[in-house]
């Protein structure tokens, strides 16, 4: 924290004494510097947090498609099997993935396949599983 705020006065006193000594235009030229090395030094550290919320998103999307298809697996079971309550959550499961997928897709170049809503089909395995 010192470090900073001596920094800090050092900059301020090093711009005083410049426009002082060599007038306005070095102080300009000077201050356009110190400006342009702070907008550089800012806009690294947004592409950094960005990434990292990237990765959180990413993240965040694995494990709700495990979960959607853990989900499945509960519902193709013997003993659950037509539950119409396991089936509101795998589709609502599904329809949260999507969304995500649409969201990183939009705000990130992230191709992903989007879970598709076809009761037909899983019906079907879950029929030829038998």
């Amino acid at each position: 924290m010192t470090t900073s705020i001596l920094i800090a006065i050092s900059v301020i006193l090093n711009g005083v004494l410049l426009s002082f000594l060599f007038g306005l235009i070095p102080f300009l030229l000077y201050l356009s510097a110190i400006l342009n090395l702070f907008f550089i030094w800012y806009t690294k550290r947004l592409l950094r947090e960005g990434a990292a919320h990237q990765d959180d998103i990413i993240n965040m999307f694995e494990n709700l498609n495990a979960f959607a298809d853990h989900v499945e697996k509960v519902h193709s079971m013997e003993m659950f099997y037509g539950e119409p309550v396991l089936r509101e959550v795998i589709d609502h499961s599904r329809n949260i993935i999507n969304d995500i997928v649409d969201m990183q897709q939009k705000y990130y170049d992230i191709e992903e396949e989007e879970v598709l809503q076809d009761d037909n089909s899983t019906e079907e395995n879950a029929s030829q599983e038998e």
